[in-house]
């Protein structure tokens, strides 16, 4: 398997990210936009949003397969997906689930970016795990060391906040400077996704290298 630069991985990443982050603004503006505003908006926060967060990073990881693990190519998804599929049927009712409850919950709920980064990884090492029995590497684990789980989780919680955070301020000194509107909104968004977008890159390359990529 021949490796690939884990740019390229971020790149493709981050795009499709970025992509349903904009589709996701979009569809709260029109909620907003609406007659009965408060309904839809407490809908688009508890239902929509989530399930709209879980579909962008579920499309990014499927999408950047197998760039995602710095593989150039590999087994196709269908493959993979005839090995377990009642596996990848239950990961697809759980995990939006998941996201569902955690919107519900105000600790959750401030720090949606992080939820669905795990969401993310949690996609992606069961992606792995089917990878990896595709390719007989049974020693090869889709979870990293307790000391590794802990830091990527740590950066699940804390990059995308303050990337979020750090966006938000550089565009709100833009629309202060340039009486623009909603550009502390829109780099606020990107900077989370970005930031999310390298937490997967990071986790992909943590187990892809354990195929002697």
């Amino acid at each position: 398997m021949l490796p690939l630069p884990p740019a390229q991985a971020l790149l493709c990443l981050t795009a499709v990210l970025c992509v349903g982050g904009a589709l996701e603004d979009w569809l709260a503006t029109r909620a907003a936009a609406s007659a009965d505003a408060d309904a839809r908006r407490r809908r688009w926060r508890d239902t929509l949003s989530p399930l709209a967060r879980f579909t962008s990073v579920a499309a990014a990881v499927l999408i950047t397969y197998p760039a995602i693990f710095g593989l150039r190519a590999a087994a196709s998804l269908m493959e993979l997906l005839r090995l377990a599929p009642l596996d990848a049927l239950g990961l697809m009712i759980v995990l939006p689930t998941a996201g569902l409850l955690a919107a519900r919950l105000p600790w959750t709920a401030r720090r949606a970016a992080a939820v669905f980064t795990v969401q993310g990884c949690v996609l992606a090492g069961s992606l792995f795990d089917a990878l990896r029995t595709e390719l007989g590497a049974l020693s090869a684990s889709a979870w990293p060391s307790p000391l590794a789980a802990g830091a990527l989780l740590g950066l699940a919680l804390l990059l995308p906040r303050l990337a979020g955070a750090l966006g938000r301020e550089l565009g709100g000194l833009i629309d202060r400077r340039f009486a623009t509107l909603r550009l502390a909104s829109v780099f606020g968004g990107f900077y989370e996704r970005l930031a999310s977008a390298a937490v997967l890159t990071l986790y992909g390359y943590l187990v892809g290298q354990q195929l002697g990529i």
